[in-house]
């Protein structure tokens, strides 16, 4: 927007390889780093289609903890400058704090560059009298103001103070499938933030393209230059705003601040769709999986089968939202209570949603590259454990739900403790009086390790034998233990308790084995089956007096057991990311064990 004449000054391209250098500036963490490379990364493509010259004077409004303060400090230059202004308190943001985050940049290298102000904008330039800047930039900040009148009064008040105004804000399209989500939720966020006069929310009021136009016009601008700049896949923006949306809080938000119940509907209505768009791009991969998985077989007929086959067509159409129905969500919760080999052989011998694996593998094992190219770059270690993982950490822990009397899991830690009771089994039929009762209290790890040299290599087993797992089993061994004895043991360590291996039916682990090698079988079957389809004399399949091409079966043979190992080099990846202790008592003939979590 415009309403001076262009300036003369010569502006170059900024390369994006630059951003990591820039964002260096900002305040982070190890953790967080790869978040500033990838916002700075959007910010040096907004600043190209600007095309702001080195030298310029720059007044930023909505400058927050200076994402974009120091990509404006480089593009000016030495002999430029940025003024940045934000009317937030200095103690609002996390992990940093606004305070925090510009005095880091002040005390930087941009520092001589660039000056912070906490100010309204119309305050601000009553204080400055008669200064004037090249530029007023406006980088995803309009979301945040109150309300239209606002930003007319904004732009008018820059009217003689700046040669041009720039403007990015999200422009309310999804330009992919993935994108529908981030639109869902800005949406719904607005609908609620519109009840709340006081609302600090990062969307309180929703302006398009088209209201930014109007209010400008009717401002005194006018419109030079616009386009429209996809985000790189490593902006999480639309992932925030989606949970955010999702989350329980939001629910808890309605009921308090919306009094109509029609506007309560129209939000809660937003939410569910924000929800059901998730899971439609999970039914999306789940489609693109089993397209994936059909491909050996469809190159080795594609000589065959005629262009728009109705049998092909008809198959893919019909069996796509079964895949789609119990791909994604039946996968992850195989994966969540996956504790072995067998486990992993029969997920590999029946690959239902690939992508799905393979996302999870690279989520949990993955190397940061490939976790950028997935999209999850900046994902934390408490989402990946909430959603995939067996084990509960530090970062997520199990709760018991009382009203949908199930096992829940949620982020961060809990104040839960876990305690192992271990009673004599005269107790279950009577014979011992509770009165009588004595009760010895001891860390587990004392318990395993009491000195009784007869006992010393019976302590640990290679496999645990009882339900099937090969994993390593420390056993309690009670030598001084009394029939009117009870002992309650607890880990020091103060881990979350892990509510859902505990509670699993027990299982014999034959079980899961005459899966996998029922799962083989089928495979093995399957390539046998076109084998004498594409060999043998009588069987051997015609489709308008053509035979199979010679090249089908070794395709076929390859393309299954590349998938097979493949997704159980995967599966195998996320089980041994965790290690399960397993505890049991020796003696079991004359004691019994019980879990209790308070």
């Amino acid at each position: 927007m415009t309403a001076h004449t262009p300036s003369q000054k010569t502006w170059q391209e900024l390369p994006l390889s630059i951003a990591p250098s820039i964002a260096s500036h900002s305040l982070s963490t190890p953790e967080s780093l790869q978040i500033e490379i990838d916002q700075t990364t959007h910010r040096l493509e907004l600043l190209n289609f600007f095309q702001i010259p080195p030298s310029s004077n720059i007044l930023e409004i909505g400058c927050g903890q200076g994402t974009c303060t120091v990509v404006l400090g480089h593009v000016v230059g030495e002999d430029g400058h940025v003024d940045a202004i934000d009317p937030a308190p200095l103690d609002y943001g996390a992990p940093y704090t606004l305070g925090q985050a510009q005095e880091h940049i002040a005390q930087g290298a941009l520092g001589g560059r660039v000056k912070f102000w906490q100010a309204q904008l119309e305050e601000f330039l009553k204080e400055t009298g008669d200064k004037k800047w090249d530029y007023a930039v406006f980088v995803h900040c309009l979301w945040y103001l109150d309300a239209p009148e606002t930003l007319t009064r904004m732009l008018k008040a820059l009217k003689g103070r700046v040669n041009r105004v720039c403007i990015a804000e999200y422009a309310m399209k999804a330009s992919e499938p993935t994108a529908i989500p981030h639109v869902l939720a800005a949406l719904t966020r607005a609908t609620l933030e519109a009840q709340r006069p006081d609302s600090e929310a990062n969307i309180r009021c929703l302006f398009g393209p088209t209201e930014i136009n109007n209010i400008a016009g009717n401002s005194g601008w006018k419109v030079e230059r616009e386009t429209e700049i996809v985000p790189h896949e490593g902006l999480q923006d639309g992932g925030w705003e989606v949970g955010d949306v999702k989350s329980k809080s939001f629910l808890d938000d309605i009921e308090q601040y919306v009094v109509d119940i029609k506007t309560k509907i129209v939000v809660r209505s937003g939410r569910e769709a924000v929800l059901r768009a998730v899971e439609g791009l999970n039914g999306l991969f789940t489609l693109i999986a089993s397209c994936f998985l059909s491909l050996p077989y469809t190159i080795s007929a594609a000589s065959l089968l005629e262009d728009g086959s109705d049998f092909s067509n008809n198959l893919v159409s019909d069996l796509a939202p079964l895949l789609a129905f119990f791909g994604d969500r039946a996968t992850t919760q195989f994966i969540t209570q996956s504790i072995g080999w067998a486990d992993c052989i029969a997920l590999a011998t029946a690959p239902i949603s690939v992508i799905t694996i393979m996302v999870t593998a690279i989520r949990i094992a993955g190397p940061h590259l490939l976790n950028t190219v997935i999209g999850r770059a900046r994902e934390n270690i408490a989402t990946v454990e909430l959603e995939v993982m067996s084990l509960a950490s530090p970062e997520a822990y199990e709760l018991w739900d009382n009203q949908t009397k199930a096992i829940v899991r949620c982020p961060g830690t809990t104040d839960n403790c876990e305690f192992v009771c271990i009673y004599p089994k005269l107790m279950q039929d009577g014979k011992v009086n509770i009165q009588d009762l004595q009760v010895q209290v001891m860390d587990i790890e004392k318990t395993i390790a009491q000195d009784d040299p007869e006992i010393t290599t019976n302590r640990t087993q290679p496999y645990l034998q009882d339900i099937g797992s090969k994993r390593p089993i420390t056993e309690i061994h009670l030598p001084l233990m009394k029939p009117n004895t009870i002992v309650i043991t607890r880990s020091p360590k103060n881990k979350a308790p892990n509510m859902t291996l505990n509670c699993m039916a027990e299982r014999h682990y034959w079980q899961v084995w005459a899966c996998a090698a029922i799962g083989i079988s089928i495979q093995i079957g399957v390539l046998v089956f076109i084998g004498f389809l594409n060999g043998h004399k009588t069987l051997r399949f015609e489709k308008n007096d053509s035979f199979v091409q010679d090249y089908a079966m070794p395709v076929a043979v390859i393309g299954t057991l590349a998938v097979n190992l493949g997704i159980l080099i995967y599966a195998r990846a996320i089980d041994e990311s965790s290690t399960e202790e397993t505890y049991k008592i020796i003696n079991k003939t004359s004691a019994a064990l019980v879990l209790v979590w308070l």
